[in-house]
């Protein structure tokens, strides 16, 4: 579930995207703007949710219909991500890229987190901004890649730094 903090029409548990912040005309949005569809992919395609609050902990899912590009990224960002770029590009973002690699600050923050490429994969992403944690799993598989990773019982998640900690 996610906290909105009453921004945006979204109630609490929903994550609805923001269709004012659509940064590419490939994307769609659906079921209530609930679904994110990329109609051509293999292009950047960003979008942004309505202003979560600090100090909670979301999960995203998404489904990946299909997949033509090696490089793709899902992840979060503030409110002054450069939609323009890469998702992990910069100190207002957190990028996993879909061979595992994962970066923050512009910079490779490590890797051997689980592969998305395949058409089909449900890709969870949960952001934890109590602990300054995220974690990612595919197809409902091990969090990071790490048995003792979950982020209900606050373990094994990857840190970020706490100066992205302010406002999504």
């Amino acid at each position: 579930s996610s906290d909105l903090g009453g921004a945006g029409p979204a109630q609490y548990g929903d994550l609805q995207f923001n269709p004012a912040y659509t940064a590419s005309p490939a994307l769609s949005l659906s079921n209530n703007n609930e679904t994110v569809i990329d109609n051509f992919g293999g292009i950047y395609s960003t979008l942004t949710t309505y202003q979560l609050n600090n100090n909670i902990k979301v999960m995203v899912s998404y489904s990946l219909d299909f997949y033509t590009d090696p490089i793709s990224y899902i992840g979060i960002g503030l409110t002054s991500t450069d939609l323009g770029t890469y998702l992990g590009a910069d100190n207002n973002s957190i990028g996993v890229q879909s061979d595992g690699t994962y970066y923050y600050g512009g910079s490779q923050g490590g890797s051997g987190l689980p592969n998305f490429t395949n058409a089909g994969d449900i890709i969870d992403f949960c952001i934890d901004t109590v602990n300054n944690v995220f974690y990612i799993r595919v197809n409902n598989g091990l969090w990071n890649n790490n048995p003792s990773a979950n982020p209900a019982t606050d373990s094994g998640g990857i840190s970020f730094p706490s100066y992205f900690n302010a406002g999504y």
